[in-house]
């Protein structure tokens, strides 16, 4: 079964509107994919721990883990479509809305960056620091338009190990080579410990790749890296 996971923000139009959501999101999977079931969770992050271009965020990241395999076009309408009842529901617009398809697995959309750290260490302040540090690493490094990097803080305690403070998992575009995964990795590790006032070597990140063509957001399909489609999209954003 297909699956959706919803990352909502605490108090929104989204969040008291979540019976109707998961109806109409039901309905449109099962247009478009020959009636197939699928179930919708929604999780409601606090204000002051998600941020988007190192602000304070109003956008939704709505996840679907489909149980087959889709094509570009297939993919493009399906999320074009979740898009249009988001914002007829909710009243928000395309760029308050990030859309992801997976084949099998979940994933939250990109470049989409989720720090685990143990609580009391990073005060709104140290949050919000930390979310223009990735916005500065991640566009420094790979050029991308900062309005599309998304953060979220979780204080957790209970899936660090022991001596662990903090960790970072982070989805980024495919076609990043290895030398700059590894440097953001490496910068954000330094720079999270900085801000948390630990030590470095208690942090630690990850980075998976996803395919452009698996997430949609502002309304369009995410250009692959280095493509033609990436300039004009630059230029716009």
């Amino acid at each position: 079964m297909s699956r959706f996971s919803c990352v909502i923000q605490e108090g929104s139009t989204a969040a008291a509107s979540t019976d109707l959501l998961e109806q109409r999101l039901q309905a449109h999977h099962a247009d478009h994919f020959d009636g197939e079931a699928s179930t919708v969770a929604f999780m409601a992050v606090p204000t002051g721990y998600m941020f988007t271009e190192g602000k304070q965020s109003s956008s939704s990241v709505i996840a679907c883990a489909i149980a087959h395999t889709t094509t570009r076009p297939e993919r493009e309408a399906y999320m074009r479509g979740i898009c249009d009842l988001w914002s007829e529901v909710t009243g928000c617009t395309d760029h308050e809305i990030v859309v992801s398809v997976s084949e099998a697995v979940w994933e939250p959309g990109m470049p989409f960056y989720h720090a685990h750290v143990r609580p009391g260490l990073l005060d709104l302040a140290g949050r919000s620091a930390f979310s223009n540090d990735v916005v500065e690493v991640h566009c420094g490094v790979t050029g991308a338009p900062p309005s599309f990097v998304h953060v979220m803080i979780t204080e957790d305690s209970g899936s660090l190990p022991e001596g662990q403070n903090g960790r970072i998992s982070s989805t980024i575009r495919a076609g990043r080579t290895d030398e700059q995964k590894a440097e953001m990795r490496e910068r954000l590790s330094a720079l999270l410990a900085q801000r948390a006032r630990v030590d470095a070597t208690t942090i630690s990140a990850t980075s998976r790749d996803i395919e452009a063509s698996f997430t949609m957001e502002g309304g369009a399909l995410l250009p692959e890296p280095g493509s033609a489609e990436e300039a004009a999209w630059k230029a716009a954003s």
